[in-house]
């Protein structure tokens, strides 16, 4: 019989993985399995379930939280251009087919055999992660054709097996080909919709009429642990998408700081060099005040503006006009009825 601490921590862990799910589907455009399938499972042994279908419940319904997550980082992706769109059409056949054969191997494969997998190849991610090099390239092109179809069955079938996204692996194809992490994230959150989808179907299948499943189960997912985990994860996605984009923003920044920075180096050792830039500076700034005088003249003669007029400053205090009002009031006729705003 379960206890009530038992059930209270059962529900924290469960709301502590839907947090972490979203801002990681979110950040990192994976769809969280890697933290959810852990908790789930200690959660089911905690609960007694059955260890010949423990693993496999814990990754079925992994898959199916990913779904939403995948789909809610996806939109917030897609709505700032940083999708691949192209890589992932190229992966609408090849991934699907990858979750079908891991569906069909995880009806026959034992909890062990899952776990064993999922263990190896996230030694190997954290190991690429540890250690990895600006250096570790395997071109400065993604490979098309069966290559990339071929990318696409592996990344479809073993994070199937895994219960995640595919964004851990999609991330480290795109990056070993040059791409940047941005659009790595970005891209893999539309192939965690390409797994997670037939994958949950899949799951289901493999685990229909299993008589060890735990209580709310239809097949190998548990939609009690999907009902406790979707909301919270779903709220929490967006700010993980925000948050991606915001790191990407500041690293670009430092990047044009530091270019900026190499460039005033270089100017202040050849002091020849600053000599003509400040030459040039001086002519461009005065060319600038000419032009503006021009534009001055013209916009008054088209607003038939007497000399007087032209004379008075922009906009005069006491009675609120002048000629930035009559400029303002007559910008169709003579700027061409450009907005405000725009030049």
């Amino acid at each position: 019989m379960v206890s009530i601490e038992q059930l209270v921590v059962f529900a924290g862990a469960i709301a502590l993985g839907g947090v972490v799910s979203g801002l990681l589907a979110g950040v990192f455009g994976i769809g969280g399995g890697a933290v959810l399938v852990p908790v789930f499972y200690q959660v089911l042994a905690m609960l007694d379930v059955d260890e010949n279908v423990r693993m496999h419940v814990a990754v079925g319904t992994s898959l199916a939280i990913i779904i939403p997550t995948s789909l809610r980082s996806y939109q917030g992706h897609l709505k700032r251009r940083a999708v691949d769109k192209a890589l992932l059409r190229s992966f609408l056949i090849p991934v699907p087919v990858g979750v079908l054969l891991a569906s069909l191997t995880a009806a026959y494969i034992s909890s062990e055999g899952l776990r064993v997998i999922f263990t190896l190849i996230m030694v190997a991610v954290g190991f690429k992660l540890l250690f990895n090099r600006d250096s570790w390239r395997l071109g400065r092109k993604i490979p098309t054709g069966p290559v990339r179809a071929l990318v696409g069955v592996v990344i479809g079938f073993l994070s199937t097996l895994m219960g995640i996204g595919g964004g851990i692996m999609n991330n480290t194809f795109m990056t070993l080909y040059g791409r940047s992490m941005h659009q790595a994230v970005a891209t893999s959150s539309g192939v965690g919709v390409l797994i997670a989808i037939p994958g949950t179907i899949g799951y289901i299948w493999a685990g229909w009429g299993d008589p060890n499943l735990p209580l709310g189960s239809t097949g190998f997912v548990n939609w009690i642990a999907c009902a406790l985990i979707i909301p919270i994860a779903l709220v929490v996605t967006p700010y993980g998408v925000r948050i991606a984009h915001a790191l990407k923003k500041a690293a670009s920044g430092d990047r044009l700081r530091l270019v900026r920075a190499g460039r005033l180096g270089s100017l202040l050792r050849q002091p020849n060099l600053v000599a003509q830039h400040h030459a040039v500076a001086t002519h461009i700034i005065a060319r600038q005040g000419a032009h503006e005088v021009h534009a001055e003249q013209a916009l008054a003669q088209g607003a038939g503006l007497s000399d007087e007029d032209r004379q008075r400053p922009a906009f005069d205090v006491a009675d609120g006009d002048g000629l930035g009002a009559s400029a303002g009031s007559n910008r169709d006729a003579v700027g061409g009825g450009y907005r405000d705003g725009e030049v």
